[in-house]
């Protein structure tokens, strides 16, 4: 690995570093003026579209070159002091430093050099100053300085491609090295453009390059005007300008290790990195949505719930499946541990930078979908609770087409749990073919074994011994009840729950009517209390409708 390729890939890792690090509260004075950003927008479209098209270029002409030049003077094999010195066609001298790590090894004597050109990128070399000709091959380790300067230096390129170079050296590419901003007006902007793309057709790509390379460029010239306005649609390429702009700083580096203008680097350094501070805050506007602290407050909730979680092989299965496939859909009698199992592997999926988004309907999904960004949506009881809802299955129906083409993108998932009854409901299983492939029934899969070891979370060991002799059946969730009130007798309990229950709520009536009715309360607003339910001058309490 090259010295500045090193240095690039550990300066890139410093940068995104500090960029995670780097306090939301920077980001109020992070904004660019318009000339900043018109400059970024140029150097990306500079450094990521025309020095591509120039490398295939450049490998193509000097190619041709190179086997000349051992046809006619043996530069494969020549050796000190036979060695071609001068580029027969202009006369300048070849400097022979940047080859064969000549300068690193030798110094200033000549006579021990390896003067032997092993191929394309060994020849170019001989046309540059030393510290331009680190690259390893024409690669992103070759800049466009490097290119336009063997473009300008070798006589086999064509004339009028010379003067494009030219053109774009001194008016594109020495200019935004220098980081003047002031002299990016939107007359500079334009022309910058114009003479990218003369410079692009006039290498005589095939029709196909030369094509999808101005597209390339015209879309960037474009997005840099929405970006500049902040309109929606610059939103939209934030991602897109958040990675050139990483890019971009590890270019700014190179440029950086051929001059000693300290202070051009630094004034390009600071200026990338208010840059990438503005996208993120940009970023963090265009993706929260209406609901996010609702959103939140359930993966909190998850994290709080998940210490009392026990793996199971089943969570591998899922978990290995949702590795490469769009669905899964868990499902089960009530109270088996689908929802906790489903949290459990969101909060994994998070930690793979997934964004994870509870979902309270199946529309939550198409209002939330981002198609740059890594999303699982987390859907409890798909298609209702207690009884299938029909709205929500004609929403399927409605919109079978649009979420399938979503999960076909490769950044969503969807994960959804739905009770046994209402999975068997004919209704549903005509709608329900985003999960055909990846359906599992926990009260199929999970063995009395692995239901055992779940609730040693919950019971004592004689419990637990009490269930394995015992043929009741039992779930995790029925198992977690009794354990907030063992003096129940845990068979009467399992045999009939209700029954249980009911005799306790009587007792309550008759002892405590207080907390009888602290319940019912509770009950009929779904166990969420507000201070104003108890204002009696809130006209806005509709019992009915709450229940």
């Amino acid at each position: 690995m090259s010295f500045h390729l090193a240095y690039s890939l550990k300066y890139n890792r410093n940068y995104r570093t500090k960029a995670m690090k780097r306090p939301r509260k920077a980001a109020i004075s992070s904004d660019l003026d318009d000339d900043q950003k018109r400059w970024l927008v140029v150097g990306i479209c500079l450094h990521s579209v025309i020095s591509p098209a120039l490398r295939k270029y450049v490998d193509s002409i000097l190619t041709i070159c190179y086997n000349e030049l051992i046809h006619n003077y043996k530069i494969d094999t020549q050796i000190y002091p036979g060695h071609l010195q001068r580029d027969p066609q202009t006369g300048i001298f070849l400097n022979y430093e940047a080859v064969n790590n000549n300068k690193a090894s030798y110094g200033k004597n000549v006579a021990k050099y390896d003067y032997t050109i092993k191929n394309a990128v060994d020849l170019s070399k001989l046309f540059l100053q030393t510290h331009m000709a680190h690259y390893t091959c024409f690669d992103e380790t070759c800049d466009s300085s490097a290119l336009l300067g063997l473009i300008l230096n070798i006589a086999k390129f064509d004339p009028a491609i010379k003067s494009d170079a030219d053109n774009v050296r001194k008016t594109i590419r020495n200019p935004w090295a220098h980081c003047h901003f002031s002299e990016w007006d939107t007359a500079k902007y334009s022309n910058s453009f114009q003479l990218m793309k003369k410079l692009v057709k006039d290498l005589k790509l095939s029709i196909h390059e030369e094509k999808l390379t101005i597209e390339e460029m015209e879309k960037w010239e474009m997005n840099g005007q929405h970006f500049l306005s902040k309109t929606t649609h610059g939103l939209e390429v934030l991602n897109e300008f958040r990675q050139e702009t990483h890019d971009l700083a590890v270019y700014a580096t190179l440029v950086a290790e051929g001059s000693d203008d300290q202070f051009k680097f630094s004034t390009q350094d600071k200026t990338l990195k208010r840059q990438a501070t503005q996208i993120e805050e940009l970023e963090g506007e265009a993706r929260q949505c209406a609901c996010r602290d609702s959103h939140n407050f359930d993966f909190e909730r998850w994290k709080e719930q998940d210490v009392m979680f026990v793996q199971t092989p089943v969570v591998k299965l899922i978990s290995k499946i949702l590795e490469t496939q769009p669905t899964v859909l868990i499902v089960g009698e009530p109270g088996i541990g689908k929802s906790m199992l489903m949290h459990h592997i969101g909060l994994k999926l998070h930690k793979l930078d997934y964004r994870v988004i509870p979902c309270s309907g199946i529309q939550v999904i198409r209002n939330h979908y981002k198609k740059d960004i890594k999303q699982m949506f987390v859907l409890d009881d798909i298609c209702g609770q207690f009884t299938v809802s029909l709205s929500d299955i004609e929403y399927l129906l409605k919109h079978e087409d649009s979420l399938k083409l979503m999960l076909e993108k490769g950044n969503c998932k969807i994960a959804a749990t739905c009770r046994l009854d209402i999975y068997n409901d004919e209704k549903f299983q005509a709608s329900c073919s985003l999960f055909t492939s990846n359906i599992f029934d926990l009260s199929a899969k999970y063995s009395k074994e692995d239901k055992l070891t779940i609730c040693t979370k919950y019971l004592n060991e004689t419990s637990i011994q009490v269930l394995r002799d015992q043929e009741e059946s039992f779930t995790p969730l029925m198992c977690y009840l009794y354990s907030k009130n063992e003096n129940i007798n845990l068979t009467d309990f399992l045999h009939s729950p209700y029954e249980i229950y009911k005799k306790e709520w009587d007792k309550l009536q008759s002892i405590d009517p207080y907390k009888y009715c602290a319940l019912f309360i509770c009950v009929i607003f779904n166990g969420i209390i507000e201070e104003s339910f108890f204002d009696i001058y809130n006209e806005n309490i509709n019992i009915n409708k709450k229940s």
